[in-house]
């Protein structure tokens, strides 16, 4: 059975190095549209189910970006993402078939203690943003040394285009 995420959307947006650009801009539009893709080319194929939660509803948000297993919450004053996240998993039928994709320790704990599965979003990032056909590669006919830096920049211009605004 495929697992199921429960990601603590801006969280795990502050801690992407080339989303984080995005939401520092203000524009929270471009960026759950490029974490909805990231997840999509990556680790969102491993998983049956993925629900992002953000906090409150900010701009018009096109979601024809996503697909069907990609489902979004926003959180309406007085509550906030971490309470939707939290109120989830104490209420879920299953929690251990959740992982919660956060680092925020109050969302871990009680996850935790409900039996869902955890994982920090630096440590999330970490495991999914290589790509694994270029890992420990270096080029051909180089005498570059090798720096995978490089190839996460060049697969990222691939998925979102080279942008002069950045």
């Amino acid at each position: 059975m495929k697992k199921k995420l429960l990601v603590d959307g801006y969280n795990l947006a502050h801690k992407h190095p080339e989303i984080s650009l995005w939401l520092k801009k203000g524009d929270t539009e471009k960026t759950i549209q490029l974490l909805i893709s990231w997840l999509q080319s990556g680790p969102g194929r491993k998983h049956s189910k993925i629900i992002l939660v953000f906090d409150g509803k900010r701009g018009n948000f096109n979601r024809q970006h996503y697909s069907s297993n990609i489902k979004l919450i926003f959180s309406k004053k007085p509550q906030t993402a971490d309470d939707i996240i939290r109120d989830f998993i104490r209420n879920a039928e299953n929690p251990s078939d959740w992982t919660v994709v956060s680092s925020d320790n109050e969302i871990i704990y009680t996850s935790q203690d409900h039996g869902a599965h955890t994982i920090k979003s630096e440590t999330f990032l970490d495991q999914y943003s290589r790509n694994p056909k270029s890992k420990n590669k270096r080029p051909n006919n180089s005498t570059e040394k090798y720096n995978p830096e490089n190839i996460d920049v060049d697969y990222w211009l691939k998925q979102f285009g080279d942008d002069k605004e950045l």
